[in-house]
C-alpha cells in the first residue's frame, strides 16, 4: 500500500509538471502569435508610410517638372516677342502725324534697311522654338505675327536703283515716301494686333488667366 501511494504520488507529480509545461507552451506560442501580430501590422504600417511617401514624391517630381516645362515655355515665348518688339522699336514711330518724313528720316541712316532684315531673320529664328514646344493654336498665330512682321519690313523696301547715266537728262528716280507711309501703316497695325492675340494666346496656354479674361483681352 504504502509503494501504491509512492506511486501515485510520483504520477501525480509527473502530472502536474506535464500540464505546466504544456499551460507553458501553449503562453509562450500565444506571445509570439501576438507578436508576430504586431511585427506584421507594424511593417503593413510601414509599408503604407513608404507608398504614401512615394506617392507624395512623385506628385512633388510631376509638379516641378510641370512648373520647369511651364517655365521653359515661358521663356521661348519671352524671346519671340522681345525679338518682335526690337524690330517694332526700329520703326517709326506710328502716331506720328509726319509718317512719311519720319521714314524718309530713318533712311537717312545707311544700316537702317539691313538693321530691318537682321531683326525680322531673328523674329523667324525665335519663332522655330514656338513649333517645337507650343500647341497648333499658338504655332499659328506665331506664324501670322512672323507673317506680318514680314510685310512691315517689305513695305519699307526701296530696290536698288542703278545711277543715271551720264548722258541721260534724267536725274535719280525719288522714293515716294507718302506711298510708302500709306503701304506701312497698315501693315504696323495689323502686327501690333496680331502680337497681342499672340500674348493672349500665351496666357491662356501657359494660365496666366482664364479662357474668358483671354478672351475678353485679345
Amino acid at each position: 500500500m504504502p509503494v501504491v501511494v509512492a506511486v501515485l504520488g510520483i504520477v501525480g507529480i509527473i502530472s502536474g509538471q506535464l500540464i505546466n509545461a504544456w499551460r507553458e507552451d501553449r503562453r509562450w506560442k500565444r506571445e509570439l502569435e501576438r507578436e508576430d501580430l504586431r511585427w506584421r501590422r507594424e511593417r503593413e504600417r510601414e509599408q503604407e508610410r513608404n507608398e504614401i511617401e512615394r506617392a507624395r514624391e512623385e506628385l512633388r517630381q510631376a509638379h516641378d517638372a510641370r512648373i520647369e516645362w511651364r517655365s521653359q515655355r515661358f521663356e521661348v515665348y519671352r524671346n519671340f516677342v522681345t525679338s518682335v518688339d526690337e524690330l517694332v522699336y526700329l520703326l517709326p514711330p506710328e502716331g506720328d502725324q509726319d509718317l512719311p518724313y519720319d521714314i524718309m528720316t530713318c533712311f537717312k541712316d545707311p544700316n537702317f534697311s539691313s538693321e530691318l532684315s537682321v531683326r525680322l531673320s531673328a523674329v523667324r529664328e525665335a519663332a522655330v522654338a514656338i513649333e517645337l514646344l507650343a500647341g497648333g493654336r499658338l504655332v499659328s498665330t506665331a506664324d501670322n505675327l512672323v507673317s506680318e512682321c514680314g510685310a512691315v519690313r517689305y513695305s519699307l523696301y526701296i530696290p536698288p536703283r542703278p545711277p543715271p547715266r551720264k548722258d541721260s537728262d534724267e536725274g535719280e528716280e525719288k522714293v515716294d515716301w507718302g506711298r510708302m507711309a500709306a503701304r506701312f501703316l497698315p501693315a504696323l497695325k495689323r502686327l501690333k494686333a496680331v502680337r497681342a492675340q499672340f500674348i493672349s494666346e500665351v496666357k491662356r496656354e501657359l494660365a496666366l488667366v482664364t479662357p474668358e479674361d483671354a478672351k475678353g483681352k485679345s
